[in-house]
């Protein structure tokens, strides 16, 4: 829970930003799409607490004391501004992140495309080179259709190398695409919900019992 507790705390600079009308950056948006991942899976929090031995009790009143802190005061900024929350477009920041990537890749495609299309020409008119060319104007001919050839070789392996750092990205960071700041804040309001109530399961009932008795 420490690690909850602590992200928690710090999304709350990125989450006001987004209260005072401010743009993230795609690492500040990112970081809210990997602690949603993270910790959207509630029961950790309750095999969490289940799993404290007696001696842990006191750690536990702390940690919980804690994660009603932070999630209270996330809670505090949504209510606040929920019109810019309602408003942020994590698929604009995805798209701006990409844009970059896709860019070089497709003007190397342009670059690629170009340079197959003058090779092609050199290499379509060594059909019957002996009715277009002299002896003497062969060499020359063959040594620029192995140049274009190379050229042509190379900028298209450019491309697919350009295209699979673009697609590799587009891939691994399609989540953001997906994010939904309320779904992050629905996390956020079940932790708290959680972290107030004793009764996370029969046995937790005993525990925080047993800390408030102490």
């Amino acid at each position: 829970m420490e690690y909850l507790i602590s992200d928690l705390s710090s999304s709350i600079p990125i989450l006001q930003k987004i209260s005072d009308g401010q743009k993230l950056s795609f690492d500040e948006a990112w970081s809210l799409v990997t602690l949603y991942k993270k910790y959207k899976d509630t029961d950790s929090i309750v095999d969490y607490v289940e799993g404290t031995p007696k001696s842990g009790y006191t750690q536990l009143r702390v940690d919980v004391e804690d994660l009603v802190k932070e999630t209270t005061a996330i809670l505090n900024i949504y209510y606040s501004a929920k019109k810019q929350f309602k408003d942020f477009d994590a698929k604009a920041l995805y798209k701006k992140y990409l844009e970059p990537l896709k860019s070089t890749y497709e003007q190397a495609q342009e670059v690629s495309a170009k340079a197959y299309k003058d090779y092609k020409e050199v290499d379509n008119s060594l059909d019957m080179p002996e009715a277009r060319y002299s002896k003497e104007e062969l060499p020359r001919i063959w040594g620029l259709h192995a140049q274009k050839k190379e050229y042509a070789d190379k900028c298209s392996k450019r491309t697919k190398e350009l295209f699979m750092v673009y697609d590799r990205e587009r891939r691994r960071t399609a989540r953001l695409f997906n994010f939904k700041l309320s779904a992050f804040v629905m996390l956020v309001y079940s932790l708290n919900e959680m972290s107030k109530a004793p009764d996370f399961s029969a046995k937790n009932i005993y525990i925080f019992n047993y800390l408030i008795m102490k």
